[in-house]
Formats: C-alpha cells, structure tokens, sequence
C-alpha cells in the first residue's frame, strides 16, 4: 500500500496540471477569439475608410459621363484615387476575368475565383455590403472583392489585398504569455507544495515513523513536534501517551524481573519437595524431569510404606504456572499423610480426591495420577486415575505389558469414586516399571510430528536390557534428538523403577 504522503503528492501534482490545462484552455479560446473579433473589426474598419473616399469617384465617373468619356480615363482615374489612398496591391477586372488594370505583379487574375465574385455580388444585393472579404489564413493576407457599379464598364469589380501579418505577431506574443503565466502556475504551485509538505504532510510521516519505532520496541522515541496548531496538539498527546506506555511497561518489566525472581525461588523450593532418587537391595529408580517454565505441574514421588513397601506416584496438574505447583506440594503433602493407611491403591486416591474436590474444582483445576505399590514380595498394586498408562517391561521375555485401569481424573467430584478400580500384577527380577506424563509422548518435532507411544515403546523395547539408568538415558537421547527443544509446550517426566531382587 502506498503512503499517505505519496498519495497526496500524487493528488496535488494531479490538481496542478488540471489548474495549468484549465487556465491555458481558458486564456487561449479568450484570446483568441478576442484577436480574431479584433482582426475582422480592423479589416471592416480598414474596408470602410477605404470606400468611403473612393466611393465619390464612382458616383462623379456615373453621374459626369463627360468628364470620363473614356475606358482608359476611367481606368486611370480608378488607379490615381488608389494611388493617393496608398493601396498598392490591387487588380482591376471583369466579372468574364477579363483584367482591366493590374498594380505589378503581386496580385493575378489567379487570385479571382469564381465563388468570390459571386459572395461580392450577393453581399452587396442581398446584405448591403459594399465588399465581400476572403481571409488566407496560410499567407497572413484578406483579399477584398469590391464591386465597382460602373455604368461603362459593366461588372467590373476591385481586388485588393491587406498584410494582416502582425496577427501572427499577437499569436506570438499570445504564446508566449501563456508560457510565461505557466511558469508562474508551476512556481506557485511548487511553493505551495512545500508548505503542503511543511504543515500536513511531514507532520504525518514524522507520526508515522515515530509510531513504527515505538511498534518495533523502542519505546524512547518521540514525536517532538514544537507546533500550535492540530499537528502539534496532536503530537504532545502522542508523546504524552509515548511516556505513558514506557512508564507502564518499565513498570510491567519490574514486575516481570520480580516475578520471575519469584518463580525461580518457587522452582528452587518445589525441587526441595521431590524425592532423592536412592537404590534399596531390591529396587532402583531413575528418574528424568523438565518443567516447561521455573515452576511445574508434573509431580513424581516415592512413599516408604514400612515393612519393605512403597508407593509410587506420578502426578499431572492442569495447566502451568505458580497455580500447578502449589497444587502438587498440596498433593505430596496428602499422600505423605494418608499413604501408609492404604494397602489398596485405589482407596488411597478415593481419598485423595476426596479432600481435593471441594478446592480444585473452584479452581477449575484437577489432576491426572498414577499410583504403584510394590510389597515385600514384589507384587504390585496400582490405580490410573485419568493419567497416561503405565508399562512394564520384562527383559526374560522380550515383552512389555499395559499397567492401566480405569478411573477418571481427581478433583473434579466424589461421584465419581467408584470409577477408581485397582489392579495386581506380580513381578519379576529385572522388571523395569516405566511411568511417564502426556507431555513426553505429545512433544513434537520440528515438522510438528508428535513424539507418540509408539516412538516411546520403540526405544523401550531397544534397551530392555539394560539397567534402569542407563535405559533412560539412552530413551532420553532418541527423545531429544526427535523434539524441538526450542518450542516445547508442556513438562516433561519419565518415572523407571527396577526390580533388583
């Protein structure tokens, strides 16, 4: 799109050339008509005086037959008035083109046409006109057809000519007045423009760029216009709002710098809360964990149960943020304290759920879990509570087996308690039981693949064999080499737990 500047430069240039067109037009037709009207005045004036002295010698050769008695003495009386009026271009005929008397060279019975003569008789019998004038427009002369009424010399007629050269003159000058008045127009115009350009048109752009530096960040800049008029008005509330919005988000940056300081002391304090990763004789756990900012709504913990029991949990908060994390304190808290009264996993989030429902659902929160307990004797127990399944895998086989159960997810009403459901599963000696949230499986690639279930049993089932820890670093290699790790989009854990003995 062209600037605002640009269309109204091409506007006014526009509106110029229409005033020099307009004005030229105008001039021109006036004075032309004008010079013409004026010619044709000068002519019938020129005409006049003309006949006016020599029509008394007409009237004395007509009415003194005596005193003329002759052809000749006609003719010759004829050429000495001409003489004395100073007409020196002129031709005596008949109307049978026949020349009475020719003044040089300069006019030829050539110049008689016809048509002429008959517009000169017409004019004079018709309109009352002593003449009939033809004007050659080309040669810058007017030929006069003067019927002369001579009674001897029937049908004889006049033709002399007049130099109407210095109309050419005028057109000329005409010319070259308009050219000058031209020159005058682009001049006005082009001081009008600049102060166009001075009161309106830079007064915008400076708007304009000003507004584009503020859009692209800095915020210092200002339009600084020292005017009286709208323009300046207009520019000191610009700046005015200019100073407002970096003040606000000078302030904004404060709070931000304050808040992120707070974020990082929470993720500083919500790491406290996670368990130390230990090996017993019988179990080895190893553990990955991201948070997609300081702060994390994923949540992994080991309970002691007593009596060579523990409890496993993950856990998956809604959302992100400060709110997600100080749910998951509220859930370690709730399962430290109520976890050892359990034997049964699914009574133990029945509870769970009970305490939170009334708090997460004002909220508008709730949570995903995942629950394991692993007894003396290695037989299992565990509840899916809306969260991501759980797979074990055995290395004696070369399987791996679904851990799920039905159940929907905490926090949202005690209607729904029946739904938690438990599950046994005996377990081996090298068993490695692998618990994940949704952030690991929905992580996507820079194509915008998802990482998908399938990827993650691929890598499970390639490093069976090997021990926990180092099956999950070997999972963790395939994941980041598959991800964007520039444009991640939720937190990430991965929960191995081995069985030793």
């Amino acid at each position: 799109m062209r600037k605002i500047s640009v269309k109204i430069s091409l506007l006014y240039i526009l509106l110029a050339l229409i005033n020099i067109i307009f004005f030229t037009v105008i001039i021109f037709e006036n004075q032309i008509d004008l010079i013409i009207k004026n010619a044709e005045y000068k002519t019938k004036e020129v005409a006049t005086n003309l006949y006016s002295r020599f029509s008394p010698l007409i009237a004395d050769i007509n009415t003194n037959p005596t005193k003329f008695p002759t052809q000749e003495s006609i003719i010759n009386a004829l050429k000495e008035s001409l003489n004395s009026l100073f007409v020196e271009k002129y031709l005596l005929f008949t109307e049978d083109n026949k020349v009475l008397y020719q003044s040089g060279n300069n006019l030829t019975i050539d110049a008689v046409d016809v048509t002429d003569v008959s517009n000169a008789i017409a004019n004079r019998d018709v309109m009352g006109d002593f003449y009939y004038a033809k004007v050659l427009e080309q040669k810058y002369k007017i030929h006069f057809f003067v019927p002369l009424g001579l009674q001897k010399i029937p049908d004889s007629f006049l033709l002399f000519e007049l130099d109407i050269r210095d109309i050419d003159k005028t057109f000329q000058a005409l010319y070259q007045l308009i050219v000058l008045m031209i020159a005058v127009i682009l001049v006005f115009h082009l001081i009008f423009g600049i102060l166009l350009n001075f009161m309106i048109i830079r007064p915008i752009r400076i708007l304009s760029r000003t507004s584009g530096e503020i859009s692209e960040g800095k915020l210092s800049a200002r339009v600084g216009m020292k005017r009286k008029d709208e323009f300046g008005q207009l520019g000191n509330v610009f700046d005015s709002m200019a100073q407002s919005i970096q003040d606000k988000i000078d302030q904004l940056n404060k709070q931000n710098h304050l808040m992120m300081m707070e974020l990082k002391m929470a993720g500083e304090v919500q790491k406290r809360i996670y368990p130390v990763m230990r090996k017993t004789d019988r179990l080895s756990i190893a553990v990955y964990h991201r948070p997609l900012i300081e702060v994390s709504g994923d949540y992994h913990d080991i309970f002691p149960l007593g009596r060579n029991r523990y409890g496993f949990l993950i856990a998956d908060v809604s959302g992100h943020g400060v709110g997600a994390a100080l749910i998951t304190m509220l859930i370690k808290n709730l399962f430290q304290h109520h976890a050892r009264n359990y034997t049964d996993s699914s009574g133990l989030i029945r509870e769970i759920n009970n305490e939170l429902k009334d708090l997460m659902r004002d909220y508008d929160r709730f949570f995903t879990a995942f629950y394991l307990i692993i007894d003396e004797k290695n037989n299992s127990i565990f509840t899916n509570a809306g969260h991501t399944k759980a797979y074990l895998c055995r290395p004696s086989n070369k399987k791996i087996y679904e851990m799920n159960t039905t159940g929907f997810v905490i926090g949202v009403t005690d209607s729904i308690n029946t739904s938690f459901q438990s599950k046994a599963f005996p377990l081996q000696k090298n068993d490695k039981i692998i618990l994940f949230t949704d952030g690991i499986i929905e992580a996507r690639g820079k194509d915008e693949e998802a990482y998908e279930i399938k990827r993650l049993l691929l890598a499970i089932r390639k490093n069976d064999k090997f021990s926990c820890d180092k099956m999950l670093q070997n999972i963790l290699e395939d994941y980041t080499g598959f991800i964007d790790t520039e444009n991640r989009r939720d937190d990430e854990t991965i929960m191995i737990v081995e069985i030793r003995e």
